[in-house]
Parts: C-alpha cells; sequence; structure tokens
C-alpha cells in the first residue's frame, strides 16, 4: 500500500506542476498573482495530500467493491476538482480508462463526504486514480485464482477486519496470505494457486469459523457471501 501510494503521489504532484504551468500567462501583473496562487496552492497540496494519506482507504474501500463483483476493472481514472469551504464543491471526470462510470461515480461520492480542514479554497486540482486489483502485475497472474467475497452478521450489517484464511488441503507447503475485510465486508485474496482448500473466517470477536471447502482452477474468480454469526 505505502509503495502503491508513493507512486500515486509523485504522478499527481507531475500533474499539478503541469497543469500550474500551462495556467501562467505572461504580464506581470499575472505573474504576482499567480506567485501568491502558487504560494495557497502548496499549502492546499499539503493539506490535500495529508488527509489523503489518512484517508486513502475510503477511496480504496470503493475500488475493492467493484472489484468484487469484477476483478478486471483496470485504468486510470482523472478527477478534476474544485474544493471550497473545506468540501468538494464540483468534480469532472477529466478522463476514464477502466469503462466503468459507475466506479467514477462512487469515487466522486466518497470524496463528497469528505470536510477537509484548512481546505477553505478555491482550491482546483486534478487527481489521478491507478485502479488496478493486487497482483495483476505478476507475470504468473493468469495461471492463479482470485477470491472475493462479503462478510456480514444476520441482518447483512458488513463486519470489519474479519480475517478471512485459506487453508490449502492440496499441498501443506502451499501458504497463501489472508484476507481482511474493509469497512464494507469486503475482502480480496489474488494469486491463489489452484487446488482445494478450507475457507475459515476469524471476526474480531469470537471463536474460528469453517465456512466450507473451495476448489480453484486456474484462472477462476470466487465470489463468496460469508455470514458471522458469533
Amino acid at each position: 500500500m505505502k509503495k502503491l501510494f508513493f507512486l500515486f503521489f509523485v504522478f499527481w504532484m507531475a500533474l499539478t506542476l503541469i497543469a500550474g504551468h500551462f495556467r501562467a500567462e505572461d504580464s506581470e501583473q499575472t505573474k504576482v498573482r499567480a506567485d501568491n496562487t502558487v504560494k495557497s496552492d502548496s499549502i492546499y497540496i499539503q493539506i490535500f495530500m495529508s488527509h489523503l494519506r489518512e484517508h486513502f482507504d475510503d477511496l480504496h474501500d470503493v475500488i475493492m467493491r467493484f472489484h468484487h463483483q469484477d476483478p478486471a476493472i483496470k485504468g486510470l481514472i482523472t478527477l478534476d476538482m474544485l474544493w471550497q469551504d473545506n468540501k468538494l464543491i464540483s468534480c469532472a471526470v477529466e478522463s476514464n480508462d477502466t469503462g466503468s462510470e459507475a466506479l467514477a461515480s462512487g469515487l466522486i461520492e466518497k470524496l463528497k463526504a469528505w470536510e477537509i480542514d484548512g481546505l477553505d479554497g478555491p482550491f482546483t486540482t486534478v487527481l489521478p486514480l491507478c485502479v488496478r486489483i493486487v497482483g495483476s502485475d505478476e507475470p504468473d497472474f493468469p495461471n492463479l485464482a482470485i477470491l472475493t467475497g462479503f462478510a456480514g452478521d444476520k441482518s447483512g450489517n458488513p463486519v470489519r477486519n474479519a480475517v478471512i484464511v485459506l487453508r490449502s488441503l492440496s499441498d501443506p507447503e502451499i501458504k497463501v496470505p489472508y484476507a481482511r475485510t474493509n469497512s464494507e465486508g469486503i475482502f480480496i485474496r489474488t494469486l491463489i494457486p489452484p487446488g482445494k482448500y478450507q475457507l475459515l473466517c476469524v471476526p474480531v470477536k469470537g471463536d474460528t469459523m469453517s465456512i466450507g471447502h473451495l476448489t480453484f482452477i486456474k484462472g477462476e474468480h470466487k465470489k463468496e457471501h460469508v455470514v458471522i454469526d458469533n
């Protein structure tokens, strides 16, 4: 996650500086105003990036929701944003390579729920978001499997921070890293070697639950619904 965020930060800063360069005008009076704007914008950038670092999971959870339905969603979404009075006033989709208009709308909806202290604005910037499921850049990705799912209580409410475990029944040497449910109860585990597994759920409170057995084949995507009754 830190590596992904660092690459995103470098890319976003590059676009911000490029946009600032092309907005500059030639007159001396305009240059003075531009210098003051750059100073203000640099402060707003720091405020926005600090909030983004702290709350990036809000956007990641939206992306996970869509990857649960379709792990193949991939591409760059670029949002042109206007912030004022600590809130997102308007946001336009400048580009969307994912083919999912609903994903872009979901990200904008989440951004509009943010209230960022100190971002009184007006402040405009471009926000690029690179969307791809974890592990999709690995060479062996097409030969492995994917498990996504939702964990909720008996009433259907999402359960957060439950640990989802796949225990190999085909080869004890295979160790699949666990997954953890997010704020929407969604979990994702990629790069699963084909074979038979026992699916376990470890809620924050309560005993470990055996959900059942799953058999994965090459390139398969399975979706599971886990009910936590502890």
